[in-house]
């Protein structure tokens, strides 16, 4: 089943807040990481 854009587009957002608010850069980058395939999928 494929995710809808709506939900995908909100999850984008709320990992970029994550990302945006972690002191881990290591983690920060993981999740821009994730960020970027989730909107390539969009």
């Amino acid at each position: 089943m494929k995710a809808s854009t709506d939900f995908l587009l909100a999850l984008s957002t709320k990992l970029q807040e994550i990302a945006d608010n972690t002191a881990d850069m290591e983690t920060e980058s993981e999740l821009n990481e994730l960020i970027d395939k989730i909107n390539e999928s969009i």
